[in-house]
């Protein structure tokens, strides 16, 4: 309980720190002009079947650049791609695009196992499906967005699993993750929102 209490201080702390302060309550998600399918699919996909909505994280430099990298295959590489030779992205190219949603340094990318220096090439991996997800609430507050979200059980496609928040900033034409805060939902399960 009082690891519970240090995180929840810990990231109010860090959520000051951005300009970002939270209000309002996940279990009363704010949906009035926002278009959550369209937020569910261009900002929660790529985190979701990465695997980064299913960890908590306060700076988009904890992340692993190996998850970073599994974040731009589901984002930003072809769905249909040849299996028998792995596609090769420049440094430069993948680096850049990478950091239009995050931002981390080209050092830390550049440590993924993925990554060839001699070449300066990458070799993303692939990455498999996830359990269903959706945005179910969104805010702005201070600049950044909010988005809650919740995982839903592969047996019945309605059992809430996790639950989270992302929080992201204005960024050129778009969003920049700025950190995520999940958890899984209590023993007694939960129906998806509104069913």
């Amino acid at each position: 309980m009082k690891l519970r209490s240090l995180w929840a201080a810990l990231l109010a702390a860090a959520l000051f720190l951005t300009g970002c302060t939270p209000s309002g309550s996940p279990s009363e998600p704010e949906t009035s002009g926002y278009d959550l399918t369209g937020l569910t699919n261009e900002y929660l996909a790529p985190i979701a079947i990465s695997g980064i909505g299913a960890v908590n994280w306060e700076d988009p430099s904890e992340l692993s650049p190996d998850q970073l990298l599994s974040y731009y295959v589901v984002w930003a590489m072809p769905v249909e791609r040849n299996l028998e030779e792995p596609e090769k992205v420049p440094a430069e190219e993948l680096e850049q695009k990478l950091q239009e949603r995050f931002d981390v340094s080209a050092e830390l990318l550049r440590q993924s196992e993925y990554y060839d220096p001699e070449t300066g090439l990458y070799t993303p991996g692939y990455v498999g499906s996830s359990a269903r997800y959706e945005v179910t609430g969104a805010r702005e507050e201070d600049g950044c967005l909010l988005l809650d979200y919740e995982y839903y059980s592969p047996a019945d496609d309605k059992t809430v699993i996790r639950q989270g928040t992302l929080t992201l900033e204005k960024y050129g034409d778009g969003y920049r993750y700025l950190s995520c805060v999940t958890e899984p939902v209590p023993s007694e399960p939960q129906s998806r929102t509104g069913d």
